[in-house]
């Protein structure tokens, strides 16, 4: 067995001694915004959150996307609006109606991501989410549905479901929440839930989900459980070009990303079998540059492919690189898939018996 060392041991005591406090001060500071906000209805709409107990990383937009494409296969003469606080976005305080052309400067990243994924649907963003819905949202008479996107500490509206997503690799870290952990609420805030959907299944240990799992339902019996997993479909280029995942294999591959938890992203394409892979991580929501992109594509001379994630992708289309560049550049397609769909298809229903 390896021994701690002692100067590292009082180091650890010191962090606890000092964040322990800090952690608690942010719970009582959420719990009185949460006593001190009266939650709004908005009408004629079935109201669902996606969101996490987390800060970051969980795949909430693959989620979101995914659950719209499933709503609107139920029923396709639902509006289905996004409303999403426009993290990273300039116009996230004053709130905007996100369109296929926006600049993810002020759209925020994930946000134009989803536009660009569901062309029907209304993707708002806004600090103040009511007030944004309210001035640039369609309204009409017919069926409505609207997806909070991360909001699951969001009081300011009522909702009608709650769906929690927890990262299956990481579960709830240490236990604690910020800015000890990376923790915004308890697990035992779950008792608001309804469903629980484990993300990145396929990386998960099965003996930790059991135990965790056992966990949230000790404090909510009758939650419902989920495991969510990723699809590599292809990779496309800033070209339009498109690259089978087989074809992968052997080559030498450079990753960029800006995103939460790479991990997944970098692991998919390990499984790709490339010759050499290289990595450059960026924070998460990051704003790329085109001299970025220069210098990144110069770092990758000598590779055959660069990859970067979809939420990458939609930052740096539009760049002016030169084709010989651009061709090079490649983002990773995937979907998330749903086990006991079937199920979850059959909940849906009559959730969305309340817009008839």
């Amino acid at each position: 067995m390896i021994e701690i060392p002692i100067f590292y041991k009082i180091f650890l005591k010191c962090i606890l001694y000092i964040f322990y406090p800090l952690s608690w001060l942010y719970q009582f500071l959420f719990f009185l915004k949460k006593k001190n906000t009266s939650p709004q209805k908005i009408p004629n709409s079935l109201v669902i959150s996606v969101g996490n107990l987390s800060v970051g990383g969980t795949g909430k937009t693959p989620f979101v996307i995914y659950l719209s494409n499933l709503i609107a296969q139920l029923d396709n003469t639902i509006q289905i609006t996004i409303l999403s606080r426009g993290y990273g976005g300039k116009n996230s305080k004053q709130g905007m109606k996100v369109e296929n052309d926006s600049n993810p400067i002020f759209s925020g990243d994930e946000p134009l991501l989803i536009k660009k994924s569901l062309e029907n649907a209304n993707v708002i963003i806004g600090v103040n989410r009511l007030a944004s819905y309210q001035k640039y949202a369609n309204t009409n008479t017919g069926k409505n549905v609207i997806l909070l996107d991360d909001g699951f500490q969001h009081f300011a509206i009522e909702r009608n479901l709650d769906i929690v997503l927890v990262d299956s690799i990481r579960l709830l870290g240490n236990g604690f929440t910020i800015p000890l952990g990376t923790l915004r609420e308890k697990h035992t805030a779950l008792k608001r839930a309804r469903i629980v959907v484990f993300t990145k299944s396929e990386q998960a240990n099965p003996n930790e989900i059991e135990k965790i799992t056992a966990k949230f339902l000790a404090v909510n019996p009758s939650l419902q459980i989920y495991h969510s997993y990723y699809e590599t479909r292809s990779l496309l280029n800033l070209l339009g070009d498109s690259l089978d995942i087989i074809q992968v294999s052997g080559q030498k591959v450079f990753t960029f990303s800006g995103i939460a938890s790479p991990e997944t992203f970098v692991n998919s394409i390990k499984k790709m079998n490339p010759a050499l892979l290289g990595f450059q991580r960026f924070k998460d929501h990051y704003s790329y540059s085109e001299n970025d992109i220069l210098k990144i594509l110069k770092t990758a001379s000598e590779y055959d492919l660069v990859v970067c994630t979809e939420k990458d992708y939609v930052k740096i289309k539009d760049y002016k690189i030169e084709s010989n560049l651009a061709k090079k550049i490649y983002y990773l397609k995937i979907s998330l898939c749903l086990k006991k769909e079937d199920e979850f298809l059959d909940y849906l229903r009559g959730m969305l018996k309340i817009t008839s």
